[in-house]
């Protein structure tokens, strides 16, 4: 007896899924957070944030659903490029469910999929997945992850997915899953995590929370805002562009606690020396307002301050934040490097 066909449900053919939120697309879309003038020092309460502790920077899965022979087990497959008649296998799960969520796709990207249960296969659809940006990242345990990928510089280049991330810390107030371990290690094929914490966040003896087997953990501290012109901090963040010069280190992972005012300041830093475009940099600082840290707005006095001395260096804050890292002691062959890492050709 023939086995009952696999039948696909969705994805639709063809569709478009978008993995931002309900809450994260509100954000996105205000004028306050994409489009409004620099120093317009506006409360934002988008999302009435209270201390609850709701995480709104978890992004949306996308969710696959079919009809299968009863009692037997699937397999889903998804594949990637451009090609149906040679895709690349990207990822392939087994659940007795007629259902799987799958996070964390890159965005801006054309998918196939099929399901195989019971000696019965289905046909092979294709959907897409938005091309929204800031990605959102999902790590079990972690808050407020991000892709620096899929965004178009000044010049029109792309910036390379599942190369750099920022995001909270795994320890001491954030705690990661193992789960979210198993993300990092396989995955993404995480190789650095970069602690910009410093003084009682690292005590003598600290051991970080990725096994050093498979990460390597580097701890630069440094300081937000208008705190990071003196010429240690100079040079702190200079280093930390030379580290990002080396290929053999991504993907990399960096953060403070929550990345929301060290790791923020350092965000804004090397997404100018991208390219990424100033509207893109300042809506990227607000956007930590979705994670469990509250509101941050680009009117903040001290986050006004660092824009101002920003100024001072360069009308222009991409060749300003150029100039910046050079005065620390980052070449140019290092700023090349990390442009030619993170950009595509």
């Amino acid at each position: 007896m023939a086995s009952a066909p696999v039948e696909l449900i969705s994805p639709a053919e063809g569709e478009t899924v978008s993995l931002w939120t309900c809450e994260q697309r509100r954000f996105a879309q205000c004028e306050a957070a994409k489009k409004r003038a620099r120093r317009q020092d506006v409360f934002i309460d988008y999302l009435n944030l209270e201390p609850s502790r709701i995480d709104h920077s978890i992004p949306d899965p996308v969710v696959f659903r079919w009809r299968a022979p009863r009692g037997k087990v699937s397999r889903l497959e998804i594949f990637a490029g451009s090609d149906p008649e040679h895709p690349r296998l990207l990822e392939r799960h087994t659940t007795k469910k007629e259902t799987f969520a799958v996070y964390n796709l890159p965005v801006g990207a054309r998918y196939f999929w099929r399901v195989s249960s019971g000696g019965a296969a289905s046909e092979t659809r294709s959907f897409s997945v938005a091309d929204e940006t800031p990605r959102w990242i999902y790590v079990p345990g972690a808050t407020n992850v991000r892709d620096f990928g899929g965004r178009t510089t000044v010049d029109g280049r792309r910036v390379r997915q599942d190369m750099l991330f920022r995001g909270s810390e795994f320890d001491r107030h954030q705690i990661i899953r193992p789960s979210g371990k198993r993300m990092l290690y396989g995955r993404f094929k995480l190789k650095t995590d970069l602690d910009v914490r410093g003084g009682t966040e690292i005590p003598p003896g600290y051991r970080p929370p990725l096994d050093p087997a498979r990460v390597d953990w580097v701890n630069i501290p440094i300081r937000p805002y208008d705190l990071i012109f003196t010429d240690d901090e100079r040079a702190k963040y200079a280093r930390i562009v030379g580290l990002l010069a080396d290929e053999k280190r991504y993907p990399v992972y960096f953060h403070c606690w929550g990345c929301a005012d060290r790791g923020g300041t350092l965000a804004f830093l090397l997404g100018a020396l991208l390219g990424i475009p100033e509207g893109e940099l300042l809506a990227d600082y607000e956007y930590t307002t979705c994670s469990i840290f509250a509101e941050r707005r680009v009117g903040f006095r001290q986050f006004d301050s660092m824009l101002e001395k920003l100024d001072e260096l360069a009308p222009d804050v991409n060749r300003a934040a150029e100039i910046y890292v050079k005065t620390g002691g980052a070449t140019d062959e290092e700023i090349a490097a990390f442009r030619r890492i993170m950009l595509e050709a």
